[in-house]
């Protein structure tokens, strides 16, 4: 027996990747999948010291898209953006850690 898809009547064909629940494909809404800032890095430091030749393919390919129901996909979107946030600010802050040590080396030297 074919799971309903939990929306409509429909028959179910995926299933959503955060909430598991059975959905049709009219209500499937393709996504990237959530990626921590700290699974991020892992991956880069293991490519690093593992195969640094797949670097390049890790951090360019945009990677697999997964379905999700439409509230995960709203969910999924905005842990996505705070990550990215996240990111942006530590960037940011490295940036302006870097930038002041450079104008102290070269006030004070």
């Amino acid at each position: 027996m074919a799971n309903t898809c939990a929306y409509c009547a429909g028959d179910a064909v995926e299933q959503c990747s955060m909430c598991e629940k059975p959905i049709c494909s009219d209500h499937t809404q393709k996504a990237l999948p959530y990626l921590g800032l700290g699974e991020m890095v892992k991956s880069i430091w293991q490519a690093l010291w593992k195969a640094p030749g797949t670097l390049p393919a890790l951090l360019m390919d945009p990677g697999a898209e997964e379905p999700f129901c439409p509230e995960c996909v709203r969910i999924n979107s905005e842990r996505r953006v705070q990550e990215q946030r996240k990111f942006f600010y530590i960037a940011l802050a490295a940036l302006v850690v870097c930038a002041g040590v450079i104008y102290l080396l070269i006030r004070f030297l």
